[in-house]
């Protein structure tokens, strides 16, 4: 895994679905080419260009943003983070 420098990671921000229901998805992080999910308030996955495809990551962004990537993330992407933090 390449070094990250601080300034690529923005500071993990609460996640808040929009469907109402609980989330798996606690809270996240936005980088340039990747994005980092805490699950469950536990273990913080990362999921990177180079993991999950550049589309996917912009895609996942964009839906962490809305409230909008828990279908996608269990459905698309769950198992292809790149590393994992516990």
């Amino acid at each position: 895994m390449r070094n990250v420098k601080l300034q690529d990671i923005k500071q993990m921000v609460r996640y808040e679905s929009v469907n109402g229901e609980g989330s798996m998805i606690t809270a996240y992080g936005i980088g340039r080419d990747f994005i980092r999910l805490q699950i469950e308030n536990r273990n913080i996955y990362r999921y990177s260009y180079a993991s999950t495809g550049k589309d996917n990551v912009e895609t996942m962004k964009k839906m962490l943003q809305e409230g909008q990537l828990d279908d996608f993330l269990t459905e698309k992407i769950l198992n292809s983070y790149e590393s994992r933090e516990m």
